[in-house]
C-alpha cells in the first residue's frame, strides 16, 4: 500500500530505510474502522527491547475509558492485516466490561507462514493463533477459546490474608506488599472491597488503588468474571485495503511550569530529560491524530519566564530547553499559579481542551500573591476551561495534601524524592498522556511508589 504521495509508510518505517515513524502513526490514526462510541486518541511510538527495532507503536483507543494495544512496525503486507485483526480484538474487548477487566495483553504475529496470538485474561494465557489467518478474523472462536481455558483451571491452595479461608477464585496481591520473603494474597473480591474502602493497602497502609490489584498466576475465574459469547459480527474480514477515516478535530493546550530555582541542581538533569519526554509525547499524539495542539513552557524562580508562548507543537524549537531549565534563583511559586491560570484562562477556548504539568521543588519563597488568591486563580480556570491540572512536588511534605491548598486535585498531586525523579517525571507524563486519552490522569499506587526512593512502612 502508499499514500497520496507513492511512498509505503510502513516501509519508511523499518530500520533498513532509518525508521521514519511520523508517516506511519499519522497513516494508522487515518485508517483504523472505528465502531460506534469508540475513537481513537493517536499513535505513539514507545522504546523496542528487541535490538533490531527502536520502537513499537501503541496505539490509544477510547471509548468510557481509555484502552491501548501495540504493533511491531513490519511490511505493509503483514502489518495492515495485524493492525485490523487487533484493532477489531480492541474494540471487542471495549465492548465487553468483563473482558476489559480481564484482558492485560494480546498479541498476533507473523511466524514463517503462519500468524500466531496469544491473549491474557486474569493471568490465563489463552492461545488464540488458529483463530486469525491473516484474512479472517473469528471473535466468537477467540471468546470461547477464553472461557473454556478458564472453566478448565482449578483454584489454588492460599488463603486470604483479610478473610483468613482458602480462596477459591481468583488470587489477587499488591505488588507494593510482596517481596522475595513476603508474600501476601488475597480473594479479589475481598482486596478489591477494602482498597474500594479505604484506598490502601492492608498492611503497608500504602495508599493504593483498584488498578494495583494484580492477579497471581491461572486461578479460577468465577462464571460472573467470565466473558459471553457475542450474539453479532462473529468474524472480521482484514484482507480488504484500507482507507482513510474523517476524525473529530479538536484543538489543544500543553502547558509545562518548571521550577528552576537553585534547589533544583541535585536534579537537573532528569528535570530536563522529564520535560523533554512529555513535548515529544504530546508531539505524537498531535503528529498522529492531526489535533492542532499548542505549546506553552513556563520557568519560574524570582522570575517568570515564558520560554514558548503557546506555539505549535510541531514546529516549536526545544534545542535550548536545557539552558532555560538551568537551575538559579528562588521560588515564586503563588505567582507562577497566579499567572499561570490568568494565561490559560485566555488561551484555551470554549470547545479546547488544556493539560497543565506544575512542577517545583520546594515552598514560595518571595511571591507577592498568596497561597489563597493562587488557590483561586486555578479552581477558576478548572472550573471555566476545560483543562486538568497536574502537581508534582518535592521537599514539600504531601504533594496530596499540598496540591489541594493550591487548587490542584488531590488525585493528581504527586510527592516525589530527587534520588526518584526520574521515576516521578515519567509518572507525569503517563498522567499527561491518561488525560488526553480522556481517561483518569490520576496517579495509581505504583506511580507514587516509585516516585520516592525511600518510604517508611508500617504493619498491623
Amino acid at each position: 500500500m502508499t499514500t497520496v504521495d507513492g511512498a509505503d509508510p510502513w516501509q519508511q518505517a523499518l530500520p533498513k530505510h532509518g525508521q521514519v515513524i511520523q508517516p506511519l502513526c499519522k497513516h494508522i490514526y487515518d485508517c483504523l474502522e472505528l465502531s460506534e462510541g469508540v475513537n481513537v486518541v493517536g499513535v505513539v511510538p514507545e522504546p523496542h527491547p528487541h535490538p533490531d527495532f527502536t520502537y513499537v507503536l501503541k496505539v490509544i483507543l477510547k471509548k468510557e475509558k481509555d484502552f491501548s494495544f501495540t504493533i511491531v512496525i513490519q511490511p505493509s503486507e503483514t502489518g495492515e492485516r495485524v493492525l485490523k485483526a487487533k484493532s477489531a480484538l480492541a474494540q471487542l474487548i471495549m465492548k465487553d466490561p468483563l473482558l476489559l477487566n480481564g484482558v492485560t495483553r494480546f498479541n498476533w504475529c507473523k511466524k514463517g507462514d503462519a500468524y500466531s496470538g496469544e491473549i491474557i485474561f486474569h493471568g490465563h494465557t489463552v492461545d488464540i493463533s488458529s483463530f486469525f489467518d491473516g484474512e479472517t478474523l473469528q471473535t466468537s472462536c477467540v471468546i470461547n477459546e477464553i472461557i473454556r481455558k478458564v472453566s478448565s483451571s482449578s483454584g489454588a491452595s492460599h488463603v486470604c490474608s483479610i478473610g483468613l479461608v482458602p480462596i477459591k477464585g481468583n488470587i489477587a496481591f499488591l505488588g507494593c506488599e510482596n517481596s522475595a520473603s513476603d508474600k501476601r494474597y488475597y480473594e479479589e473480591a475481598n482486596i478489591r472491597r477494602w482498597v474500594s474502602e479505604h484506598g490502601t493497602s492492608p498492611f503497608t497502609r500504602m495508599q493504593v488503588g483498584l488498578g494495583d490489584i494484580k492477579i497471581k498466576g491461572p486461578a479460577a475465574v468465577p462464571i460472573s468474571a467470565q466473558p459471553r459469547v457475542p450474539t453479532s459480527r462473529k468474524t472480521v474480514d482484514v484482507s480488504g485495503p484500507a482507507s482513510k477515516k474523517a476524525r473529530v478535530v479538536q484543538t489543544k493546550h500543553v502547558c509545562l511550569v518548571w521550577d528552576i530555582s537553585g534547589s533544583m541542581h541535585s536534579m537537573e538533569e532528569q528535570s530536563v530529560t522529564g520535560c523533554l519526554e512529555m513535548i515529544e509525547q504530546q508531539r505524537a499524539i498531535a503528529e498522529s491524530s492531526g489535533n492542532p495542539t499548542f505549546l506553552t513552557l513556563i520557568t519560574f524562580d524570582n522570575l517568570i519566564e515564558t520560554r514558548i508562548d503557546g506555539e505549535d507543537i510541531l514546529s516549536v524549537d526545544t534545542s535550548t530547553v536545557s539552558e532555560w531549565l538551568h537551575p538559579r534563583g528562588s521560588t515564586k511559586l503563588y505567582d507562577a499559579i497566579h499567572e499561570t491560570s490568568s494565561i490559560l484562562s485566555k488561551r484555551v477556548g470554549d470547545d479546547e481542551s488544556g493539560i497543565l504539568v506544575f512542577m517545583t521543588d520546594g515552598y514560595d519563597t518571595g511571591s507577592e500573591t498568596s497561597a489563597e488568591t493562587a488557590k483561586n486563580s486555578l479552581e477558576s480556570l478548572k472550573s471555566g476551561k476545560d483543562v486538568e491540572c497536574i502537581f508534582m512536588a518535592a521537599n514539600i511534605g504531601d504533594a496530596q495534601l499540598v496540591g489541594p491548598s493550591l487548587g490542584f486535585s488531590q488525585d493528581t498531586s504527586i510527592s516525589f524524592t530527587p534520588a526518584a525523579a526520574g521515576n516521578a517525571f515519567r509518572a507525569a507524563s503517563q498522567s499527561a498522556l491518561r488525560s488526553v486519552t480522556g481517561g483518569s490522569a490520576a496517579f495509581t499506587g505504583v506511580e507514587r511508589q516509585r516516585s520516592n526512593a525511600v518510604r517508611s512502612q508500617t504493619t498491623l
